[in-house]
């Protein structure tokens, strides 16, 4: 679907759309084929609306253990912090229901703005709004990524000038990023960020 419609259909079929037809050829692909069920309403519509909904609040999202005290301890530093997500225009929604919003000061759905990760536009993006709200200058090499995707978060972020740690939870071996840029868990943030 990505490749049909990039971005989750932003400038094009939209993202309630192209998520429906994730759905749909989801179920069809499954041998579950759109038919109307009593109430005269498309079962693959009944699925999807409670699947849009669903994941537009806590209810299928989990917090990374220590969240919250990492989170509190950077805005207590003084650090300003901002969400990049390749993802459409709900993420806003996610982040109050999860009752983490309140700690960014600049929030990026890629779907909003038209530019994805590991485009440099979106991080480049990112630090404009982030100097529209320090009132200030901030360059790519005062920034710092945090993500967990090789490609699209560390590489990205590292293309686009700005530092970057790659979150490795499950420890990958395979992964050729050095130890200084790999974290196990949200605790390592601080110190790593004194290192860079």
């Amino acid at each position: 679907m990505l490749s049909r419609f990039p971005n989750f259909g932003h400038g094009t079929i939209g993202c309630r759309k192209w998520w429906f037809m994730v759905v749909s050829e989801t179920l069809s692909e499954s041998g579950l084929k759109a038919k109307v069920n009593s109430g005269n309403e498309r079962l693959h519509e009944k699925i999807f609306q409670h699947l849009y909904d669903a994941f537009s609040t806590d209810e299928f999202w989990t917090l990374e253990r220590h969240t919250f005290d990492v989170l509190e301890n950077l805005t207590k530093n003084q650090q300003k912090l901002a969400v990049i997500s390749n993802t459409d225009e709900r993420l806003d929604n996610i982040l109050k229901s999860l009752r983490i919003r309140q700690y960014f000061n600049v929030i990026i759905n890629s779907y909003r703005y038209g530019v994805s990760k590991p485009q440099r536009g979106i991080f480049d993006l990112t630090l404009s709004l982030a100097c529209h709200e320090n009132r200030g200058g901030l360059v790519p090499q005062q920034a710092v990524h945090i993500g967990d995707s090789l490609e699209l978060d560390f590489q990205g972020a590292r293309t686009s000038g700005w530092h970057a740690l790659l979150f490795d939870q499950e420890d990958k071996k395979s992964l050729k990023v050095e130890e200084k840029f790999l974290l196990r868990s949200l605790l390592e943030i601080p110190l790593k960020l004194s290192t860079l």
